[in-house]
């Protein structure tokens, strides 16, 4: 099955007007969706053979099918303000919730978690129109807080970077 994303823009599209105009506020949401099947074989209540004086092999006394289904779900929302006509800051968080369901010769789980998944600030300037070639735009962005597997750590991650639009009319 294929599923077509949903998209919405007001067309002509400029890069003027990816930034925000000065002293307003825009804000965004948006929420991704993921689903992933899994099949293979699984091996459970092994035992062990002794095939030599220092030799062992592991030997696996059920086999069957396994079946995996995983759901995951991101929503962010995120605000901007333009600070002038090339320059916005910008925040925005996350947050993750997922399920996992698996059977296989050992039985039957699921777990879940949902909650918090991280917190960003940045700016984005736009160094050049697109004129007489293509328009510049950068940003740069610091993480607020992340939370990972076990822990959660503050500005420890920031990313750079530059994006070129040039206009075919």
């Amino acid at each position: 099955m294929t599923v077509s994303p949903v998209a919405w823009a007001d067309l002509p599209l400029n890069v003027e007007d990816l930034i925000t105009d000065k002293g307003k506020v825009k804000l965004d949401l948006s929420l991704a969706y993921a689903n992933m099947d899994r099949s293979g074989v699984s091996t459970g209540e092994p035992i062990i053979v002794q095939t030599g004086p220092t030799s062992f092999v592991t030997v696996p006394t059920l086999v069957g099918e396994s079946i995996g289904n995983s759901d995951t779900l991101v929503a962010t929302f995120g605000m901007r303000y333009g600070l002038t006509a090339k320059a916005e800051v910008y925040a925005r968080t996350s947050s993750l919730s997922s399920s996992h369901r698996s059977s296989g010769v050992g039985g039957t789980t699921s777990s879940s978690e949902a909650g918090f998944a991280d917190a960003w600030t940045g700016i984005n300037y736009q160094f050049k129109q697109d004129d007489d070639g293509p328009a510049v735009l950068g940003f740069g962005e610091v993480a607020l807080r992340e939370k990972h597997r076990h822990s959660s750590a503050s500005f420890k991650s920031a990313m750079l970077g530059v994006t070129t639009y040039k206009a075919t009319e």
